[in-house]
C-alpha cells in the first residue's frame, strides 16, 4: 500500500470492521492530543485538541482511494494527488 513518494506506507486500513477509521492520519498516525487547560488563577481543567483531519483522494498502488490525513502531511507533500484531466 504505497502512499508516498518515499517508501511510507499507509499505516492503517481504509475500512475495519465496516467502518472507517476518523480522526486519525492514515500517514503519520496523527490523532487527538490531551492535556491540561490552565486559567489566570492557575486551575487545571483536562482538554483534548483534535488533529487537522481531512478526508483526500489518494493515488495508492495506482488506484484513488479516499483517505484521511492530516494538513501537514498534506502541506509536506506525502501523498500523491490524482491528476485531473478534462474531458473535452
Amino acid at each position: 500500500m504505497q502512499a508516498v513518494w518515499y517508501n511510507t506506507t499507509v499505516k492503517y486500513e481504509y475500512v475495519k470492521g465496516g467502518k472507517e477509521m476518523s480522526k486519525r492520519c492514515a500517514i503519520c498516525d496523527k490523532s487527538k492530543l490531551f492535556g491540561n487547560k490552565v486559567t489566570f488563577s492557575n486551575r487545571k481543567s483536562s482538554r483534548s485538541w483534535g488533529a487537522n483531519i481531512r478526508k483526500v483522494r489518494v493515488v495508492v498502488d495506482g488506484s484513488v482511494k479516499r483517505i484521511n490525513v492530516c494538513t501537514t502531511c498534506l502541506k509536506s507533500g506525502f501523498v500523491e494527488r490524482p491528476s485531473f484531466t478534462s474531458a473535452e
